[in-house]
């Protein structure tokens, strides 16, 4: 299911958010609502930092999610660590 969920979230995230100061004017852009009066120069200059730093920040929250809340991989199960194989 992760492979199914990132093969759609993983082109999504980076279409909309590649560039952003070409394709959001208005937001990031120069005179803009959050861009002051010379737009956001990181993004300016690389303009794919923000696909990637809101990929990372989402497989960090997946893999938090995944070791404190699924029954196989958590810590807190200490049964499943001191089993004799």
């Amino acid at each position: 299911m992760s492979f199914g969920v990132a093969a759609f979230l993983g082109p999504a995230i980076g279409g909309l958010t590649a560039d952003p100061v070409s394709n959001y004017k208005h937001v990031f852009g120069p005179g803009s609502i959050l861009g002051g009066g010379t737009g956001i120069r990181w993004m300016i200059k690389y303009p794919f930092a923000l696909a990637n730093i809101l990929s990372a920040g989402f497989i960090v929250s997946v893999s938090v999610f995944v070791v404190y809340q699924l029954k196989e991989a958590s810590f807190s199960n200490s049964n499943t660590l001191n089993r004799p194989y």
